[in-house]
């Protein structure tokens, strides 16, 4: 490294001159922006390799240079970088200096002065550059994550940078304007790689941390609200600028423990704390490029490529939202079923009826085809979770090992007292059932918290299916607005559905030829469930199938 940086104010432009022309005249070399950026090089990447090559950095102090919002961005990168900065101040700024909260690390330093002796004072800077100490070999450890240090440290990073990743619950440095639309714009013009993982403001796991934050000593100044604001306007602009490829923004949806942003082979680590919000976190750096940090970096990289893989794309959860609409096709179906077991007299009479066998993924011969309608594709099941729609697989993984969790403790139960009626409407026929233990609905109320809310859509939110059971249409749009489905809670009437498609001309002959065929098929009115199945359809043409069964122990 070779080199002495000079950040000054115009205003001191004289003094600063000759101030330079003294150091170069005792031996040393010294980068100033007018003598060492070339015409029609990018000034702020000229100034940014000048402090990085640059061995120390002198800034030149005055009531003027102390207002400079560059001085304060070139004092950050130095300082960031672990330079051997020398305050000199060119004119009296005492009562400046101490107004800056921002720079009062500065009065810590020793601060050589012009005024009183210039000749003895260039001769003690001269001598400080000499006998300087060697650069720091660490990285530096950032007081707080929403610092003017840290984000001028990182605006200037970022400003030659050939990518740049973000993952963060709220991500603050995305609130700062003109940085934003200047990471957009280098983005849209193919200068950059821009990833951004923000928390889905609507996901349980992120609200739980958003709840924590509520509670700590300061109440979060952007909270839910905020974050789905910053989420529009990131998702407008990179709208404005034609959407380019090169800008990706995300959403994840698991608990955040900490923040990670990637420029190139820098990596910057804070920390969520309990109850304290992230913007008060301290920065940790490490590089690729230093021996000491390669396992550290190999964790960060192990961390990006998880919520990558997991992260669902904002603009198709914000469509989704916003319109309920979209294409079944783009998105991953899933549903937790009781299905009988297959050499259980009650499920061969309820696949009969169907027209369907779930378990062999076949289709049977049935003499009430015709009146089975959309049930048929669901094979014979009792329903604990409604079919319902997520963005990727690795959320139903998710979605599969909370079912685990949730199950843990349960065992297995009987289902008593079944009666054929009509149900839920005098188009269809099901068995209707009573579980005495109570299990059937606490295995309900443990689905709706982790697996409808998880949920991106329902066949209802989706315009695929009508709330039409009865006339409280303010409670099913409430229901579904919330969870996706509007027939759960108080509403969830546990049944296995036989048919749902009899005209009405037909519905006492089918009634009475299905329950003379059930008395004659199935000998008992009672079975036990001992497994839950987890449902999905990989063809939207075809009928569900069984993706994997959960034992009750």
């Amino acid at each position: 490294m070779t080199g002495i940086f000079v950040s000054y104010s115009r205003s001191d432009k004289l003094l600063v001159d000759r101030l330079v022309n003294d150091l170069r005249n005792t031996g040393h070399d010294i980068w100033l922006d007018k003598q060492n950026i070339e015409p029609g090089e990018k000034w702020w990447e000229a100034i940014f390799r000048g402090i990085n090559k640059a061995s120390a950095l002198i800034v030149c102090l005055s009531p003027d240079a102390l207002e400079s919002e560059w001085i304060r961005r070139e004092l950050y990168v130095a300082r960031g970088l672990g330079k051997f900065i020398i305050p000199v101040s060119v004119r009296a700024c005492g009562e400046a200096l101490a107004e800056q909260r921002d720079l009062a690390w500065l009065k810590d330093l020793q601060i050589i002065d012009l005024e009183p002796d210039y000749d003895r004072a260039v001769a003690d800077l001269s001598r400080a550059l000499k006998t300087r100490p060697q650069q720091n070999a660490y990285r530096p450890l950032f007081a707080q994550s929403d610092s003017a240090e840290f984000s001028g440290y990182m605006e200037a990073l970022v400003s030659r940078a050939r990518s740049f990743t973000l993952i963060g619950t709220g991500l603050n440095i995305l609130s700062r304007d003109p940085f934003t639309r200047s990471c957009m714009e280098r983005a849209a013009a193919g200068e950059m790689r821009l990833e951004i993982y923000l928390a889905d403001p609507y996901s349980p796991d992120v609200e739980t941390r958003l709840i924590e934050e509520e509670i700590g000593d300061l109440r979060p100044p952007v909270g839910q609200a905020g974050m789905i604001r910053r989420l529009e306007t990131l998702l407008n602009m990179w709208h404005s600028l034609g959407e380019p490829e090169s800008i990706s923004i995300n959403l994840f949806t698991h608990y955040p423990t900490f923040a990670l942003m990637i420029v190139d082979s820098e990596y910057f680590v804070y920390p969520y704390g309990y109850a304290c919000l992230g913007n008060f976190s301290p920065v940790f750096q490490f590089s690729a490029d230093l021996e000491a940090d390669r396992s550290v970096v190999a964790y960060l990289n192990a961390h990006y490529h998880r919520v990558q893989a997991s992260a669902l794309p904002a603009r198709q959860v914000a469509h989704i939202r916003q319109h309920h609409r979209y294409d079944p096709r783009e998105l991953q179906p899933f549903a937790v079923y009781f299905v009988p077991p297959a050499e259980s007299p009650l499920y061969a009479f309820g696949s009969r009826v169907l027209g369907y066998d779930v378990r062999a993924a076949q289709p049977v011969s049935s003499p009430w085809a015709a009146f089975a309608g959309g049930a048929a594709d669901f094979g014979f099941h009792l329903t604990i979770s409604d079919a319902l729609y997520f963005l990727n697989r690795q959320t139903i993984a998710l979605v599969k090992a909370s079912i685990r969790f949730a199950v843990q403790g349960l065992h297995p139960f009987r289902l008593t007292d079944f009666e054929i009626r009509p149900f839920p409407n005098e188009q269809s026929l099901a068995i209707c059932l009573n579980d005495p233990t109570g299990t059937l609905e606490v295995l309900h109320y443990e689905m709706i918290q982790r697996v409808y809310r998880r949920a991106i859509a329902s066949n209802y939110s989706l315009g695929l299916a009508a709330p039409d059971r009865d006339r409280r249409s303010e409670r099913a749009n409430l229901l579904i607005k919330r969870y996706h489905a509007p027939y759960i809670m108080k509403s969830f009437n546990p049944h296995f559905t036989l048919l749902s498609g009899i005209p009405p001309q037909e519905r006492e002959r089918v009634r009475q030829e299905v329950e003379s065929a059930f008395r004659e098929e199935v000998d008992d009115t009672a079975i036990m469930v001992e497994k839950l199945a987890l449902m999905t359809r990989p063809d939207p043409r075809q009928p569900w199938i069984i993706d994997e069964e959960i034992e009750l122990q």
